[in-house]
């Protein structure tokens, strides 16, 4: 679901106030009491009727006045309008109302204020508040049978991950274990209860029957080239490490396709993997009968070049790597001038004399639209000169199945050339 448009009128302070985000990503900047929780207020409130905290805002919408109390308005109305946007392109506007009741009684001269009451539509169609939240329970219908499973090394970072989950009511499995070595250390389960998800652990006499299985999807940024000491007793098949039973072992010297076969064997048939990787793996030599193999299977989806100093811990070029089954042409992207630059701040680290000091640092970003540009090349398997082209495992066994998108875009001056040629 996304948001197109917000317009806020006469709620909790703010009097007038629309905003055009167009189903892109906003960030709303200002002092302390400007109303920035409004604006988050407002729009929880048109979708759930609850404000951002889950809490009931109705007595907050008309302002109070110097003694603590709401004065009567004489009718004005107070509205929050959304264009939303669902996954299918489908616009929707929803809008509440909040307005006084006011109404003549048997025997007074004037009107009198009878309450407060909300007004319901969609599309501009009234409804009643029943309809309402029956017709926003299909609009905003979220898939609350997703769930997560988590690996991670570094037991410091566990209760961040754990912590994270568990305030937004996610189903997730938390595991810390050693993925190269292929060892499981403790479980924690994450599960929805209520608002918030609650955190246990498995006991011993579980975690030893305990299994990571297949999954629809498997994301990972491994860690980049490091050494790692392969499984032992590896014969033809494999040997006891199924992980590596249909492919090379890779070098004891550099564990990215460890992590990748590690990946690829936990995702389900039918089910894709992307991986965030150092641009060497595409096309250094100790990976080059992995690569093959690869290829070989049809499974490779597409391959993204990503511009330098992406990443806040290291400056060096990274790749996107997607597996899943194979589709007409593998798609490749050179994707290292579709980027803009931002600077971040972050405070230093160490002794006094760095913590004291605030760094700003220039890193290479995605817009909305970089990456729809990216995703619409692989989609449609474009071929753009200096960006995108589809490319067959014909093509990659000449080039000794290196994936590196520059060996195969053609440059523009190419273009440029045969264009000129052709009209002489």
């Amino acid at each position: 679901m996304k948001l197109n448009r917000l317009t806020i009128h006469k709620f909790k302070g703010i009097e007038d106030f629309e905003i055009e985000p167009n189903g892109k990503d906003v960030t709303i900047r200002g002092e302390n009491g400007t109303g920035k929780t409004t604006i988050a207020d407002a729009l929880a409130w048109v979708i759930t009727g609850k404000g951002i905290d889950g809490s009931t805002i109705e007595s907050q919408i008309k302002l109070r006045g110097a003694d603590g109390n709401t004065p009567n308005d004489g009718g004005v109305e107070h509205t929050v309008e959304a264009e939303l946007q669902d996954d299918q392109g489908n616009a929707v506007t929803v809008k509440k109302t909040y307005v006084e009741k006011w109404q003549k009684k048997r025997g007074d001269a004037e009107n009198c204020f009878t309450g407060n009451t909300t007004l319901y539509s969609i599309n501009d169609v009234p409804l009643s508040k029943t309809e309402f939240e029956s017709r926003m329970s299909q609009i905003c219908k979220q898939d609350n049978s997703l769930r997560f499973v988590c690996e991670e090394l570094d037991e410091n970072v566990i209760p961040f991950l754990l912590f994270n989950l568990a305030i937004r009511g996610i189903e997730a499995d938390v595991i810390h274990g050693d993925v190269l070595k292929n060892e499981i250390y403790k479980v924690y389960t994450v599960r929805p209860c209520g608002k918030y998800s609650k955190v246990d652990s498995l006991t011993e006499t579980d975690l030893q029957s305990y299994e990571l299985g297949k999954h629809d999807a498997v994301i990972s940024n491994a860690p980049y080239n490091i050494s790692w000491e392969p499984p032992q007793n590896n014969g033809l098949f494999g040997g006891e490490d199924e992980r590596f039973s249909r492919y090379d072992m890779p070098p004891k010297g550099n564990a990215n396709f460890a992590f990748v076969l590690h990946c690829l064997y936990h995702a389900k048939a039918g089910g894709s993997v992307s991986m965030i990787l150092p641009g060497g793996i595409l096309s250094k030599d100790d990976g080059n009968s992995i690569r093959k193999q690869l290829v070989d299977n049809k499974i490779i989806d597409s391959v993204v070049i990503m511009p330098d100093k992406m990443f806040e811990s290291t400056s060096i070029s990274t790749c996107l790597l997607t597996l899943r089954q194979w589709r007409e042409g593998i798609a490749l992207v050179d994707a290292r001038q579709t980027c803009h630059e931002e600077i971040r701040h972050q405070r230093g680290e160490g002794n006094k004399s760095h913590t004291n000091r605030i760094y700003h640092k220039a890193l290479k970003a995605f817009t909305d639209e970089d990456i729809e540009k990216i995703v619409c090349a692989i989609e449609k398997r474009e071929n753009v000169p200096e960006f995108s082209k589809a490319v067959t495992p014909e093509e990659l066994a000449e080039n000794n199945y290196i994936l590196a998108p520059s060996r195969y875009i053609e440059p523009e001056s190419v273009k440029q050339i045969c264009q000129f040629h052709r009209s002489t």
